[in-house]
């Protein structure tokens, strides 16, 4: 296996064992049972989808810097992180914390994920490798959703405990990407601005994809 298709394997296992989100199907009353009223709960999740938004530009820089690899990785400890913190979370502000720490985690891994993809496959592969990845996250939520009727059982909390060990996991595999090389010139977050400036279209796609991405999910998720 070259390194490109072995960037593309790891990449779809890391995704898969994000998706196991085994308290994803209880995140609501999770929230709710540890102090959390709804209103509370969609307030943090407007900081969380603002603070993804204000993150991508620094996490641009960073990965223009640094490389893909090294941003990934920096990226899932945040990960592995905030679901620690989901874990002993108990009131708003543990919460908030948690919030802004997926956010900054997810901005990190949102287009360096799919850059890195792309550039190991190629444009020839780039759809059956994207419909791979994305197949690949869906499956390991759906996996994670069966599961959790078992896990529920033992208690709330070992839906969260089972996840932070898939995310572990996830991290580690991080560790063994083979990083790409691509053209790095012009770094610089005044650059990145300007370039953000100059393409008026560009904004409000983000926002309004933003918008419509936590929608979805507080529908699917929090009001379920």
């Amino acid at each position: 296996m070259n390194i490109y298709r072995k960037n593309l394997t790891i990449m779809c296992g890391i995704t898969f064992l994000t998706g196991l989100i085994f308290y994803g199907s209880i995140a609501t009353i999770i929230r709710q049972h540890r102090g959390l009223s709804i209103y509370e709960i969609f307030i943090l999740e407007s900081i969380f989808t603002i603070a993804m938004l204000l993150f991508e530009i620094p996490w641009g820089y960073f990965a223009d810097k640094f490389g893909y690899k090294k941003t990934l990785i920096t990226s899932y400890i945040l990960f592995l992180l905030s679901k620690i913190i989901f874990y002993k979370a108990y009131g708003f502000y543990l919460f908030l914390l948690e919030a802004i720490i997926s956010s900054m985690a997810l901005a990190g891994i949102s287009g360096r994920d799919s850059a890195l993809i792309y550039l190991s496959i190629g444009d020839k592969y780039s759809e059956k490798a994207f419909s791979k990845y994305n197949a690949s996250n869906v499956a390991g939520f759906f996996i994670a959703s069966l599961l959790s009727t078992y896990i529920i059982r033992i208690s709330l909390d070992a839906t969260i405990f089972y996840t932070i060990l898939s995310y572990t996991l996830a991290l580690v595999l991080v560790f063994f990407i083979e990083d790409v090389d691509y053209d790095k010139k012009d770094v610089s977050i005044r650059n990145s601005f300007y370039t953000l400036i100059s393409n008026k279209n560009i904004v409000p796609f983000i926002v309004s994809m933003a918008l419509i991405s936590e929608a979805t999910h507080s529908i699917c998720i929090f009001l379920n």
